[in-house]
């Protein structure tokens, strides 16, 4: 058992999996806000634009 738990921590074989995911992660959160500060941006635009053609 203790031979076993010692090779599982070293094993890096799923490491590069886990990096990925993370990256993934921090896109997806990048993104998320983006697109939040655009849709934001654009409604206040538009409301803009309708009260100018009132």
């Amino acid at each position: 058992m203790k031979n076993f738990l010692k090779l599982f921590i070293r094993d890096e074989r799923g490491l590069a999996a886990v990096e990925y995911a993370l990256v993934a992660g921090v896109v997806t959160v990048a993104l998320i806000g983006v697109f939040g500060d655009i849709g934001t941006n654009a409604a206040a635009k538009l409301q803009e634009l309708a009260d100018a053609l009132v």
